[in-house]
């Protein structure tokens, strides 16, 4: 029989953690901001999108296109999830009756064929000979860079002038409102714009019917 050995038992070195352990306080090593780990293995971001943006800072142009490719073709592989199954008539209903009990409702919108409340009161004040969601063709090819009729809220065709009522819509949009203008110009057609708050004003100032009339050119 052997005799025992008395020499101290030696196990595997572990790896050293690098990082902080789960409920320390470290240091992010891509924003500097401070965070509190959340994991043993030793966290040095303080989440994913730091983690991504040293991943992808240490990779080469030919590694990151390989990836972006890869991930690329795994999408447009996968199949959407209710693709040739369409919502079930149950589900439509459970759906609807979620939103009338929180009482949601569409956004009431104008543009499209809809009258927004302020071209309501526009309308109202105007003569009847004046044309809503008047439809001009621009004569112009789709590949032209403009469509192929632009919509005016009301016009008088056969004076050519457009009346546009802009909400809080068009003040992000006024390089599109002129690129409109401009190409109604080229057509012979002249258009007046007024905001919401002019309409609100003119409906509660004027009382005859032809009110509005009044402050437009008169040829």
């Amino acid at each position: 029989m052997e005799p025992k050995s008395t020499a101290p038992k030696t196990t595997p070195s572990q790896p050293k953690t690098v990082g902080w352990k789960q409920g320390e306080q470290g240091v992010c090593k891509c924003c500097s901001s401070t965070f509190i780990s959340s994991t043993n293995r030793g966290q040095i971001y303080c989440g994913r999108s730091c983690s991504r943006k040293a991943m992808w800072a240490n990779k080469t142009a030919t590694e990151r296109k390989a990836i972006s490719d890869k991930t690329a073709s795994k999408l447009l592989s996968r199949p959407s999830w209710n693709k040739g199954r369409p919502v079930s008539t149950e589900t439509k209903q459970k759906i609807s009756a979620a939103h009338k009990a929180s009482g949601h409702k569409p956004k009431i919108q104008g543009g499209n064929g809809r009258i927004a409340p302020c071209e309501q009161m526009l309308r109202e004040m105007l003569q009847p000979y004046w044309i809503a969601q008047y439809a001009v063709p621009t004569k112009l090819p789709r590949t032209s860079g403009y469509p192929t009729a632009y919509k005016l809220d009301f016009a008088l065709p056969f004076k050519k002038w457009g009346l546009e009522v802009d909400g809080n819509s068009h003040i992000a949009r006024k390089h599109l409102d002129a690129k409109k203008d401009s190409c109604l110009a080229t057509l012979g057609w002249c258009v007046f714009r007024v905001t919401n708050a002019q309409v609100h004003a003119w409906y509660t100032t004027f009382k005859s019917t032809d009110r509005i009339t009044i402050l437009l050119p008169e040829n």
